[in-house]
């Protein structure tokens, strides 16, 4: 009997953790939310997509491209420790701050489509379907109850990086709407 489900738009290839460098020195940072932080605790999170044309076979993909995105990505969140950390919620009383403990990380998915036809589809100028795109856009892990010490541990930040094959890249990133307010 054939399946009902409508065919994957991607396949997930690798998932990673991604540091900041451990040789950075880089300590334990807690970020206090401010008022105007607070009205966006229970928002959606904030998703972008960026399309890149950029004609590449698989394996040139795996083995160059995206180990040079992993070293950027650790190399640039040296620089904006809170995107690697959580947002820490206490579960009893205090306040809610952004939080980088050394070894914290952002979730990483490397992924192709397999419609590589689709590419031109989802950049061009005539009106989408908004749906295809969802498959492109990274989930943020689920957050961390820690009862013994008290807090919710939530994710902020998420990268999926989609490969059309021979034609183009999209970088999906997806951040607790919290830390992407500028509010500071």
């Amino acid at each position: 009997m054939a399946s009902t489900e409508p065919p994957k738009a991607v396949t997930i290839h690798e998932r990673y953790r991604i540091a900041p460098p451990s040789d950075g020195g880089a300590k334990q940072v807690s970020l206090p939310l401010v008022f105007f932080d607070m009205v966006w605790l229970h928002f959606h999170p904030i998703q972008r997509l960026i399309f890149y044309q950029f004609p590449c076979a698989n394996e040139h993909f795996m083995e160059t491209v995206v180990p040079n995105i992993k070293m950027s990505l650790s190399q640039t969140l040296k620089h904006f420790l809170p995107l690697a950390g959580n947002l820490i919620y206490p579960l009893e009383s205090g306040n809610p701050e952004f939080r980088y403990i050394p070894g914290d990380s952002v979730s990483v998915a490397i992924a192709e489509s397999n419609e590589a036809s689709d590419f031109h589809y989802l950049t061009g100028d005539e009106p989408r379907d908004a749906d295809r795109f969802h498959a492109l856009v990274p989930v943020l892990p689920r957050p961390e109850i820690d009862f013994e010490s008290g807090f919710k541990r939530i994710p902020v930040f998420a990268v999926q990086v989609t490969l059309f094959p021979d034609t183009g890249i999209c970088l999906g990133f997806t951040n607790h709407h919290a830390v992407g307010m500028a509010a500071r």
